[in-house]
């Protein structure tokens, strides 16, 4: 979505191949798309001491979809979402990913979206001003 991608990338495909890819154009708002999906999947950098949580999650966390957090051993995502049975965790590989993408297929329809609210309201801006004022008020 939002990128124009040249024919050339795909000259290796065959032609059904080619079909099951579908190029949109520029969207502000990825909710459609979001809610089409099975699983989202957000992609951390592969970093020693990472301490950045990807972008795309705190899109994500608020949709009703299976999360897939590739991510590192020790990454902020890794603690943060570690006992959350919604979001999926695997490391940077194939077959890890692959074994991710199988269990999401397999629990989509009995997933209980509720165990995020305590990482959401986390979020929240109000919960991020209170804890900034909090902090500085100290």
């Amino acid at each position: 979505v939002g990128s124009l991608i040249p024919d050339d990338y795909f000259s290796d495909f065959t032609t059904g191949e080619r079909e099951k890819v579908r190029i949109c154009p520029f969207t502000a708002d990825l909710t459609p798309y979001y809610q089409r999906a099975t699983a989202l999947i957000d992609i951390d950098a592969e970093l020693p001491d990472d301490v950045f949580l990807s972008s795309k999650i705190t899109n994500y966390i608020t949709i009703n979809r299976i999360i897939i957090s590739e991510t590192g051993n020790d990454s902020p995502s890794r603690r943060l979402f570690k006992n959350i049975p919604s979001i999926l965790q695997c490391g940077h590989d194939a077959d890890e990913i692959a074994a991710a993408m199988y269990q999401a297929i397999q629990l989509k329809d009995a997933v209980n979206y509720h165990d995020r609210d305590f990482v959401i309201s986390l979020f929240r801006l109000d919960t991020v001003i209170e804890k900034i004022n909090a902090s500085i008020n100290v």
